[in-house]
């Protein structure tokens, strides 16, 4: 945890409005004793998922050595000062901060079609990937990128048209008019899977199990939409959003204001429901959504000006750092608020970088070039802590191109695991392991990432959040 996340979860142990109805004379000094389920869901609303609610449980009987059932705010700071280690000294070139056994898994429900996103479902008890292809292809995938399912999005058919010859007779024939799959967010408060599609038109499956499920389509958008992200409200009272952008440069924001129940309001309890992108005004119950430029507590625009232009950039607000990777091979570090210059540019790819992550815990960026070298990077120190070549069969093929999509890397589940004695550690002396998948035609690559998951473990469980 670093300095925010403590001084939020001390918000916890101190809320005003439970300190008035205490009436021990220290309440005020001492804060709140919060139980166990009141603990866990401090600590979730700080780390921002339910994924850690099994190591917060875990601290939580660590910090309660009397078995009091409670735990107080002096309690908590006890255990970070108990728990903190020295910075380790060790040389840069024996810390491996990726696993260079690198597994490469070919993704067989995709029908060599070129894979446009991964997204990540996740609850308290499961986790599994939905690998999506371009024309629609979607498989259902564990953490060990084992295939449990597969199905094809119902995306536009083609049409059939009449032919004419000369002899007046008639012949049908189809046309193909391809439809394409834009983006797909999980939408987790309601465990549902959300594609958009290029006949603009949005389409919405079921996700609670293994099996999904359509559940409706919004046809007749304005615009073809091309990016779509997710926002979950974790406060009862305040939506969540889902922001779309399309091919004309808007952003439109819609908000839900039942989400836990449904997204939209159910017309047929047996079939898919279909709704007109026009009629969706009159579900203000449920949804209302707006194009306006100028939202309410916008901030002023900070613009980053790069000469050649950048292709993939990731934004960690905690770190209040911003991370760029360009056509000019260059990766390059910016300070949220100083869009001058960079505050370090990072040389040593041969190729465009496609994609770009920051991992917090490691303190790291993680860049990949379309030649399909990783690279990871020390945001501290600013050098390249490892390369690790990817070999992928197609780049053995002279003169073959590698097709990327507009996302590339992605964190992998955040699995609790007892931590081996010989896992190696980070510079920090801090240790986790996680799963990057790289996706591009039909191939995925998984990789071992210490630091970039925290595991839970009786001296590791502070390093886990």
């Amino acid at each position: 945890m670093d300095v925010e996340d403590i001084s939020e979860l001390r918000e916890h142990f101190f809320d005003e409005v439970k300190l008035q109805k205490v009436r021990r004379k220290d309440a005020r000094t001492r804060g709140l004793a919060l139980n166990r389920k009141e603990f866990i869901e401090a600590v979730e609303a700080v780390a921002g998922g339910a994924s850690l609610a099994k190591a917060a449980g875990s601290l939580f009987d660590i910090l309660d050595a009397g078995c009091e059932g409670t735990v107080t705010w002096e309690q908590v700071l006890d255990g970070i000062i108990e728990n903190m280690e020295p910075g380790a000294d060790r040389l840069k070139s024996f810390w491996k901060p990726v696993d260079p056994d690198v597994k490469i898994h070919t993704a067989a429900h995709c029908k060599r079609e070129p894979i446009v996103k991964i997204a990540a479902l996740e609850t308290k008890s499961a986790f599994c990937y939905a690998v999506v292809s371009r024309l629609g292809r979607v498989g259902v995938y564990d953490g060990e990128f084992n295939l449990h399912d597969s199905y094809k999005l119902a995306l536009k058919p083609n049409e059939e048209t009449k032919r004419s010859f000369r002899g007046g007779s008639e012949e049908k024939q189809r046309r193909s008019q391809t439809t394409w799959v834009a983006d797909v967010v999980y939408v987790s408060d309601s465990n549902c899977l959300l594609y958009a599609s290029s006949d603009r038109s949005l389409h919405m499956y079921d996700a609670k199990c293994l099996i999904h499920i359509p559940l409706c389509r919004i046809i007749g958008l304005q615009n073809v939409p091309t990016c779509m992200e997710y926002f979950a409200s974790n406060i009862s009272n305040q939506p969540s959003l889902l922001f779309v952008g399309d091919d004309n440069g808007d952003i439109i924001t819609m908000k839900f204001h039942q989400p836990r129940m449904t997204l939209f309001k159910k017309k047929h309890p047996d079939k898919l429901d279909y709704y007109y992108w026009s009629e969706l005004h009159e579900q203000s119950d449920y949804v209302t959504f707006s194009t306006e430029v100028h939202i309410d507590g916008r901030r002023q625009p900070y613009v980053f000006k790069v000469t050649r232009g950048i292709r993939c950039f990731h934004y960690e607000r905690s770190m209040h750092i911003v991370a760029t990777g360009s056509n000019d091979f260059v990766v390059r570090i910016w300070n949220e608020v100083v869009s001058k210059q960079p505050v370090i540019s990072l040389y040593g790819h041969r190729a465009p970088v496609v994609d770009v992550c920051i991992v917090k815990y490691m303190s790291a960026v993680i860049s990949l070039s379309r030649e399909g070298v990783v690279k990871v990077w020390d945001v501290n120190d600013y050098y390249c802590q490892m390369t690790l070549p990817l070999q992928f069969p197609i780049l053995k093929v002279i003169g073959a191109r590698v097709d990327f999509g507009t996302r590339s890397i992605y964190p992998g589940p955040k699995t609790m695991k007892e931590v081996s004695n010989e896992t190696p550690t980070s510079k920090d002396g801090s240790s986790a392991t996680g799963v990057i998948g790289i996706g591009l035609d039909e191939v995925e690559t998984q990789m071992s990432i210490m630091d970039l998951e925290k595991r839970c473990e009786d001296s590791g469980v502070w390093r886990h959040l």
